[in-house]
């Protein structure tokens, strides 16, 4: 009767033993991070007026606008749904490079700003010396009612793995539909 006391207490331990360790593996699947975990971007999260500093660029938003139609200060000029966004931009590592990365998320899309008017999009940029300007990026016409939230993405470098990329968040049902409104030219910020 002992003999089978043992036997019946060695089995309960094996199963038990066989069971915990199940749900420890289960439990290690859930703390893993994924492959692209380790080269996500590290987001420096902005605020409109506040200077953002990143790893290798910093960037001050100054002001966040929409129309029905942009203009750019050499005449340029087009009809659609746009969202503008003025800023400041420097680098802070190197002496050369430029603002490569301007992007928007809304929703689960991603919008490139537009290259057809003067932009600060592919500027050079210097260590410590910001360039004003702005970017434009052309939305479907209802993305200003759908009252989606969206995030302007800024980064020196197209390839953003494991590098710090500026994001402003932006409602765009907050932010008012005008019929026109002009690009700031691109120039050397004054201080």
């Amino acid at each position: 009767s002992a003999l089978r006391l043992i036997n019946t207490l060695g089995a309960m331990l094996a199963w038990t033993s066989g069971f915990g360790c199940l749900v420890l593996a289960w439990g290690v699947t859930f703390v893993t991070p994924s492959p692209e975990a380790g080269l996500e971007p590290f987001v420096v999260t902005a605020e409109i007026g506040q200077e953002s500093l990143g790893r290798d660029i910093a960037a001050t938003v100054t002001d966040v606008r929409a129309a029905t139609t942009v203009t750019a200060p050499n005449g340029w000029f087009a009809e659609g749904a746009w969202l503008v966004f003025d800023l400041e931009v420097s680098a802070r590592d190197r002496a050369s490079g430029s603002l490569t990365t301007a992007l928007l998320r809304v929703g689960d899309r991603l919008y490139r700003a537009s290259e057809r008017p003067p932009s600060l999009l592919g500027q050079a940029l210097l260590v410590d010396l910001p360039k004003a300007g702005s970017i434009a990026f052309e939305l479907p016409p209802d993305s200003f009612s759908a009252g989606e939230g969206a995030g302007l993405i800024l980064a020196r470098e197209a390839d953003m793995r494991a590098d710090s990329v500026i994001e402003l968040a932006v409602s765009l049902h907050e932010v008012t539909l005008a019929p026109a409104t002009e690009m700031l030219p691109t120039e050397w910020a004054t201080q």
